[in-house]
């Protein structure tokens, strides 16, 4: 039986693997235990439904690019959060696809704008101001819809390239921010909770 962080980490692994065969939507928690090897409490131990664990899956994948490392907001870091993201290609497309009232799409989007106010909370001392609010969600609805659009082929740019246009494009006040901010993987994957 899988248990603790192992746990969290396999059912991530076999969801991946079930969305190759089939939508979101579709995805049964009792499977997924089953192909997992663990019982649906431990599923429910650590996560509500299965958005929470694709969305967890999501702040991994950000985690492992922004968190545990010196502040900085760059194109080498946001090349390699789409290469993160890029190497899970098929697993995003699936959960982007779904627009089921748990989108994880939503969650993504929702997330980018939460870690733009903890930066500039963290950066000014004060939350974001109401035009601050528009310009992130802007950024991170723009950001996040442009990555999968790139990622399904549908746009002529190389990772490079993206990369450079999303940081770019970053309001000054957000990359500012962004910049100073220390991302931390336990808090993060601890926000992952919906």
């Amino acid at each position: 039986m899988a248990y603790g962080i192992n746990a969290r980490e396999l059912l991530a692994s076999e969801l991946e693997g079930m969305l190759t065969e089939m939508p979101l939507s579709k995805v049964r928690v009792a499977e997924l235990c089953r192909r997992a090897g663990c019982s649906a409490p431990t599923f429910y131990y650590h996560f509500r439904d299965k958005y929470e664990l694709a969305a967890w899956m999501f702040v991994g994948d950000f985690a492992a690019a922004f968190a545990d490392r010196d502040p900085s907001y760059d194109v080498a870091l946001m090349e390699a959060s789409l290469a993160n993201m890029e190497r899970r290609a098929a697993f995003y497309a699936a959960v982007w696809d779904d627009r089921s009232q748990n989108s994880v799409a939503a969650y993504i989007q929702d997330f980018c704008v939460e870690m733009s106010e903890a930066a500039v909370r963290s950066a000014t001392g004060a939350p974001m101001t109401g035009a601050q609010v528009l310009l992130a969600k802007y950024h991170a609805y723009g950001m996040t819809n442009l990555a999968m659009e790139w990622m399904a082929g549908g746009l002529e740019a190389g990772r490079r390239e993206l990369a450079e246009m999303l940081v770019e494009r970053t309001p000054a006040f957000l990359a500012d921010a962004l910049s100073e901010h220390e991302f931390r993987s336990e808090e993060l994957l601890g926000r992952a909770r919906r």
